[in-house]
């Protein structure tokens, strides 16, 4: 049992460390918004063009992180 406990302990420390990285960024590309807002492609997608916080560099598409957390805690609180 304590064996799993670590395991579990593990991945959490895993999960916080990654949360901690994106929270130093302001722009993220499309799989680490999908990790931060644990949804699929089309839904991160929809969110970020409703919140207008998607920004296209020359093909490089970013999510702005505080645009996409403001528009889900007004619009969905």
């Amino acid at each position: 049992m304590a064996a799993i406990d670590e395991r579990t302990q593990e991945e959490i420390f895993e999960k916080l460390e990654r949360l901690a990285k994106y929270d130093a960024k302001k722009y993220v590309r499309l799989k680490d918004a999908k990790d931060m807002f644990s949804m699929g492609n089309q839904k991160t997608r929809e969110i970020g063009e409703a919140a207008n916080a998607i920004r296209k560099i020359d093909g490089l598409v970013l999510f702005n992180v505080q645009v996409m957390y403001d528009y889900i805690e007004n619009m969905y609180s």
